[in-house]
């Protein structure tokens, strides 16, 4: 999988997704996206500190204001298949 970074279809996704409502803790509007993807890690056990589960891709909405992130599962935002062939929309 070599899926690049690519912020404006990720905005646009999001956007369409209805993630452009003001900050849940605070109530600001202000929001970025960082830029590349995270990964949450998928353990069997919680006495694993080894991950060979898996993990899943994300991407990180933080509000402008008061700095709360939020987590935005990748596939979810983009097909598993666009992902896995590298397509980017570019």
């Amino acid at each position: 999988m070599d899926y690049k970074f690519n912020r404006e279809a990720i905005q646009k996704a999001l956007d369409e997704k209805g993630v452009n409502r003001p900050c849940v803790r605070c109530g600001e509007g202000r929001k970025f996206l960082f830029d590349g993807f995270s990964r949450y890690n998928l353990f069997d056990s919680l006495g694993d500190n080894i991950n060979d589960e898996g993990s899943v891709p994300i991407v990180l909405v933080a509000c402008a204001n008061c700095g709360a992130i939020t987590p935005h599962a990748a596939y979810a935002l983009i097909s598993k298949e666009e992902m896995e062939g590298g397509d980017n929309g570019e």
